[in-house]
């Protein structure tokens, strides 16, 4: 995953979008969005406004315990702004393929790659 890390760098951006469906309409609640190129990782609130969270990703600024906070951040986000089956979609699908899983092994292969996440902003 390190090594496909670094060739779709610069032409993908994995996201998850979380929303739900009432009466047929559906809702945007938040998004996870990675950006290798820059290494980093958006913790998106709200599309309209672009309040976000973003965690960067290196070897001098992250360390073990700011790798912790990241975590925690996106855990809580999930549970803030993920709507209320944002838990069930992040879990949801085939076992290695669901959004929580390609996400673990980017977070790992960006550990590898680039170090440490930190809280940006």
């Amino acid at each position: 995953m390190t090594k496909c890390l670094g060739e779709i760098r610069d032409k993908f951006e994995p996201l998850c979008l979380f929303r739900s469906f009432e009466q047929g309409r559906a809702s945007y609640h938040g998004m996870i969005k990675w950006e290798p190129a820059k290494h980093r990782l958006h913790l998106i609130e709200d599309l309209i406004s672009k309040k976000k969270i973003v965690i960067g990703f290196d070897k001098k600024r992250g360390t073990e315990k700011t790798e912790n906070m990241c975590h925690e951040a996106v855990i809580e986000f999930i549970t803030k702004h993920g709507g209320p089956e944002g838990a069930n979609q992040w879990k949801f699908g085939q076992q290695g393929r669901r959004a929580m899983d390609v996400h673990g092994k980017l977070w790992n292969a960006a550990i590898h790659s680039w170090g440490h996440p930190f809280l940006v902003q």
